[in-house]
């Protein structure tokens, strides 16, 4: 390698670790990939357009007049927002540049690691988050936490994961005719809610002892819900209270700019003693389809 990485060395990099990039994007993990419907567009943002179930009508005579079917029309749009992650190696620095168009490197996994984590993050905020709506995308729909959370108190007293509280999620997703997979994530503490304190979970009759075998039960199915583990839900250190989010797939949406992602650069940073910085670019967005997103509230104060 010169002593100095010439423009068109790095020119060659910055195709190559574009590849690698995605390489390494396929090898990483993310929580909620695969348990939320995705979507890809180009520009900035798209509008998602749905027709709720059509009331039909009887036809009770001959000269019956015709009647226009009922039908609810509701939309969402899909705002991309735009990520970047940014990584800098001096010029001297030859192992690492030597190894950054490579599999090798460090970078395109740390940056492929960012990706994925931004993804999971994403999809938590817009659990709650306000959703964009309207014929013009114009409106905002907040979260309704009157209808759409159990309380942390449900059942009678302030309390971490319980049976009661699973049950009344299941039935609110009853209601509301969800009738694919449902989701739960949960963290450590509410992990151990389901091992110490639910009785159901831990018998043999439900899952031949794999809880307690296993001390946990992540990846696991229970009362219709299949438990997902994050560490990074919200909490509200003030009262202590963790939320933990139950979806349906076709509850939300997150898409990424086919035509965009990633966009890759290599360049000398002349004001940083001519460091090599290594920066991806990626849109990304996520919102809620419908509205059958529901919020348990968990208690994790020391007892």
């Amino acid at each position: 390698m010169p002593e100095q990485p010439t423009r068109d060395l790095l020119d060659s990099y910055q195709a190559t670790f574009a590849d690698v990039w995605l390489t390494k994007l396929s090898q990483q993990h993310s929580v909620f990939e695969g348990y939320v419907s995705t979507d890809q567009f180009d520009g900035d943002r798209k509008k998602i357009e749905f027709v709720g179930d059509e009331e039909v009508n009887e036809l009770k005579g001959r000269n019956q007049p015709t009647i226009p079917s009922k039908r609810a029309f509701w939309d969402r749009w899909m705002i991309h927002r735009q990520f970047e992650s940014v990584d800098e190696i001096a010029e001297t620095d030859k192992v690492a540049l030597g190894k950054l168009p490579t599999l090798e490197s460090i970078y395109s996994t740390s940056q492929a690691r960012g990706y994925k984590k931004n993804y999971d993050r994403l999809v938590v905020e817009a659990m709650t988050s306000q959703v964009v709506h309207g014929k013009n995308g114009t409106k905002l729909l907040d979260f309704d936490t009157s209808t759409n959370v159990i309380a942390v108190n449900h059942g009678g007293t302030n309390a971490g994961l319980t049976l009661k509280k699973l049950s009344a999620a299941s039935t609110k997703m009853d209601k509301a005719f969800v009738n694919e997979e449902r989701y739960i994530a949960i963290g450590t503490q509410q992990n151990a809610d389901m091992i110490l304190n639910i009785e159901e979970a831990k018998s043999s009759d439900y899952f031949n002892g794999e809880i307690l075998k296993d001390g946990s039960i992540k990846g696991k199915k229970f009362l219709g819900f299949t438990f997902l583990q994050y560490e990074l839900l919200n909490h509200n250190v003030s009262d202590d209270i963790r939320e933990c989010p139950v979806w349906h797939k076709d509850a939300l949406v997150f898409a990424t700019n086919p035509s965009l992602n990633p966009g890759v650069s290599i360049d000398r940073v002349f004001t940083r003693s001519n460091m090599i910085q290594i920066r991806t670019t990626y849109y990304q967005s996520c919102t809620r389809k419908r509205d059958s997103v529901y919020i348990i509230k968990c208690d994790e104060s020391p007892a």
